[in-house]
């Protein structure tokens, strides 16, 4: 089994244990849940056959706590749907089961659902049930099945037992030592009861007990070294059949014996179901941020000094061994110098073979015709003896693969941002090897980037659960924290960013952003593969009517690679094609724009038209304002003409402006040699100069209109609006509202009316000729 299969496994117990549907429901509800999904036929819509009774073996509880507690509290959160199955007379023989979650990631076509598990898979997860605790018997014409390790641990509290020895075995590396949770904990109960606890979902109490019972069964011990000062050490929790599978041991004898019958009938584990538990995918069911297993480290692993106390600093992986009866202060850290020039590793002598004293080796394959004939347990994917080189240390003494490339640092790592808690849950045990401030601010921007293009897509109340996903699957497909070797460049060019199949900005591993569907356009183009396939199939069989299957499939994948080859070459053309249409594009662009600026460059270079200076592009600033200067007091001229002139008599018009003109010349003049004797700039002169034009327009506008409406045109025009409006006068409460309304109308008549004349008077004066 490899690392991606028990991170798999591991995610697909926790995700059915865990479900909302359960919240509050009994272990036996929840084991009988995980029973069930490991016994379901994927071939028949992941459904099983079983009974009360038997399915009671299997959770160390009564057929009446079947009957009556554990199916229908899953049919009732909906996970299990169950019908009766009778015989030929009529007589029920058993319950035909459906494990709904599955079936409905099934019929989803998610490979990357946690339940989207395959034969091989439950197949696995089944034999792991049976070895642990499964209920043994004898079929027909077949070696009989051993009764599991807790089989004889029946009545209150077993199914809890059950289900902790389950989650604890699938988060152990392959030495055996459980990952213990980080953060603080209880300190009247310890680190290993709060580990414990958080599997489970319990209090540290409760975890307390099932670790005490865990242990008088002889399936977990419980290790607490003693240092130099006398205090107790650390203490780490092993999975005694684990590390004895993988050859971990010695261990010390257990009381009862009943670890030796469990596992008498099974061998090597390293090649079969347990056999990679080496590297584990974490999963937040610790609550926390996570922790290396200390694997093979004897002084340094997770601990709980006197009692559960928090972490301390954390020291490197080739830290001296302090030895228990040395002379030393007893301070952490402290070493003995060990043999030649380097210093010996802690616990370096843990792996000496020693007396077993009657613990067997586990295994989930007894022979060949075992369900794990799909895993190839006859090759182990680690040759101990050889095979893939030990991964060592740096004073070259072997290196416990849980401190390898995917160890997290035991430092204090602060947890994720807030906003990002979510988002980065599912890969908490590598946001935890981030030490440096730097890596973290890096990593968080990455996020919080990313995570804003995928809410352009999902908005923002999705976006968090989608990004979250996304890192769980690619965290899945790496095999687990153990994989990651480097953790900021992993999580942000791996883990975040999206990795469309097809060209919809949507797709992200042939999964909808939007929807959390398959991708239609990733689905056309499977689906145009498998015609083009079935075409070609087609057109074989039709040319080769007398050939052999063999032949046939030989051709047709002659004609299907040079079918894709032809298209590729398509392609190729086709892209060429657009490539040297987007170089004539940029060409014809670069040409206009060249164009454009040399025009530009010759406009500019023409000089001043009023005074010749060079470069000013035909008016330079001050000659511009001069003349704008010169515009405006025309303006002003013919808005005092109409104004106060006969617009019926030429030579008054005339008179009128003349004066007007010679007035605001005067004016301007003045203020000019004013700044001129201060020292101002040609440019400033014009500027003051077409200011003081602006304002005189606009105020002989201002008189003009106050005039005209005074005048005979405008009065009438506003009585005739304020007799108007007294004809429904009615219309109002009193008669003081409808004058005060008649009033305004009569006003607004008057303005619109002098606005009229004056735009009128101004038109005719401009084009030199009275009425």
């Amino acid at each position: 089994m490899t690392g991606t299969m028990r991170g798999r496994l591991l995610g697909a117990v926790r995700a059915l244990v865990d479900d909302p549907a359960l919240s509050g429901a009994l272990d036996s509800v929840r084991l009988g849940a995980v029973v069930l999904m490991a016994k379901a036929d994927a071939r028949r819509e992941f459904r099983t056959s079983i009974w009360a009774e038997e399915l009671g073996r299997w959770l160390g509880v009564s057929r009446s706590s079947v009957a009556h507690t554990v199916l229908p509290r899953l049919k009732s959160a909906k996970l299990l749907t169950s019908k009766v199955v009778t015989n030929d007379k009529g007589h029920p023989t058993g319950l035909d089961c459906r494990i709904v979650p599955m079936h409905g990631a099934q019929q989803a076509g998610d490979r990357r659902h946690p339940l989207a598990l395959s034969r091989q898979e439950l197949a696995v997860l089944l034999r792991l049930c049976e070895v642990l605790f499964g209920p043994g018997w004898a079929p027909k014409d077949k070696a009989p099945v051993p009764a599991g390790m807790l089989a004889g641990r029946t009545g209150r509290g077993a199914a809890t037992d059950r289900l902790g020895l389950l989650l604890m075995v699938l988060s152990t590396g392959k030495r055996g030592w459980l990952q213990l949770c980080p953060g603080s904990v209880d300190t009247s109960r310890g680190r290993p009861a709060a580990t414990v606890a958080r599997l489970l979902g319990c209090t540290p109490e409760a975890g307390a007990k099932v670790l005490g019972r865990l242990r008088e069964h002889g399936v977990v011990d419980v290790v607490r070294r003693e240092t130099a000062s006398g205090l107790h050490h650390k203490a780490r929790v092993r999975l005694l059949p684990v590390a004895e599978a993988h050859g971990r041991g010695p261990f010390p004898a257990v009381p009862g014996g009943g670890l030796a019958r469990a596992m008498s009938d099974f061998s090597d584990l390293a090649g079969t179901a347990l056999g990679d538990l080496e590297t584990i995918q974490q999963t937040p069911a610790h609550g926390g941020t996570g922790q290396a297993p200390a694997e093979d480290m004897g002084a340094s692993g997770a601990a709980d000094l006197a009692g559960g106390a928090q972490h301390h600093a954390g020291h490197t992986s080739v830290a001296d061994e302090v030895s228990g009866t040395s002379a030393g202060l007893g301070f952490s850290g402290e070493g003995r110098p060990g043999s030649g020039d380097r210093p010996e590793r802690a616990c370096a002598h843990e792996d000496e073979p020693a007396d077993h004293r009657g613990v067997r080796r586990l295994t989930l394959v007894a022979d060949a015709g075992d369900p794990l004939r799909g895993e190839q347990p006859a090759h182990s994917p680690v040759d101990e003896q050889g095979g893939k080189p030990t991964r060592t240390g740096a004073s070259g003494s072997p290196r416990a693969d849980g401190l390898g490339r995917g160890a997290v640092r035991q430092g204090r790592v602060p947890r994720p941002p807030r906003d990002l808690e979510a988002v980065l849950a599912p890969v908490e045990l590598v946001w935890a090897r981030l030490d440096r401030p730097g890596a973290r601010s890096r990593v968080a921007a990455a996020v919080r980037a990313e995570l804003a293009e995928v809410a352009g897509h999902t908005g923002p109340g999705c976006a968090s659960g989608v990004l979250a996903r996304r890192l769980a699957r690619r965290l899945t497909e790496q095999g687990g924290p153990a994989e990651v070797r480097d953790a900021v460049g992993w999580l942000i060019r791996r883990g975040l960013p999206r990795r469309p199949d097809c060209a919809d900005v949507r797709c992200d591993d042939g999964l909808r952003l939007d929807t959390g569907g398959p991708c239609e356009t990733c689905e056309y183009r499977i689906a145009d593969r498998r015609a083009m396939r079935r075409r070609i199939e087609a057109e074989v069989g039709a040319g080769m009517p007398g050939a052999s299957p063999a032949e046939r499939r030989v051709a047709v994948e002659e004609r299907l690679a040079a079918a894709v080859a032809r298209e590729a070459e398509q392609a190729r053309v086709r892209h060429a094609r657009a490539a040297a249409e987007r170089a004539a594009r940029r060409a014809a662009v670069a040409r206009v724009r060249a164009e454009a600026e040399a025009a530009e460059r010759a406009r500019r270079a023409v000089p001043c038209a009023g005074c010749g200076a060079p470069d000013a592009s035909g008016l330079c600033t001050a000659c511009a304002n001069w003349r704008s200067a010169e515009a405006e007091i025309r303006e002003a001229a013919l808005t005092a003409a109409a104004a106060h002139a006969d617009p019926d008599s030429r030579s008054d018009v005339e008179r009128v402006v003349a004066h007007a003109e010679s007035a605001l010349r005067r004016e301007v003049d003045e203020a000019s040699a004013r700044v001129r004797a201060e020292g101002a700039t040609p440019e400033a002169v014009a500027l003051l100069a077409r200011l003081i034009t602006e304002t005189a327009v606009c105020e002989g506008r201002r008189s003009a209109l106050a005039l005209l409406a005074q005048g005979e045109v405008a009065s009438a025009e506003a009585d005739l609006a304020f007799a108007a409006r007294m004809r429904g006068a009615h219309r109002y409460r009193t008669r003081a509202d409808a004058e005060r309304a008649a009033g305004e109308a009569a006003e607004q008549a008057r303005e619109r009316t002098a606005r009229h004349l004056l735009s009128k008077r101004l038109a005719v004066l401009r084009a030199g000729a009275p009425r």
